[in-house]
C-alpha cells in the first residue's frame, strides 16, 4: 500500500533506511520497506529534481543462453 501523505513517506523511509529509527517509532523495519517498495512503484518517491524515479516491472533475462 503506498503512503497516503508526504509526512507518511517520509516516515516509511526512515523507518525502511534506519534500524535505531525504526525500533524508536515501534515500526518495524519490513513494513518501512514495504511502503518504500509501494512509493517506487506508485511513482511517489521523487529524485533530487522532483521526476518519479523510474520502476522496471519486467524480469531481467539471463545473457548469453
Amino acid at each position: 500500500m503506498p503512503s497516503k501523505s508526504k509526512a507518511q513517506h517520509n516516515l516509511m523511509e526512515a523507518v525502511a533506511h534506519s534500524p535505531k529509527f525504526a525500533k524508536k517509532a515501534g515500526i518495524p523495519q519490513s513494513v518501512g520497506r514495504d511502503f518504500a517498495k509501494a512509493d517506487d512503484k506508485a511513482g511517489i518517491t521523487k529524485t533530487h529534481n522532483s521526476k518519479p524515479i523510474k520502476v522496471s516491472t519486467s524480469k531481467p533475462t539471463a545473457k548469453g543462453k
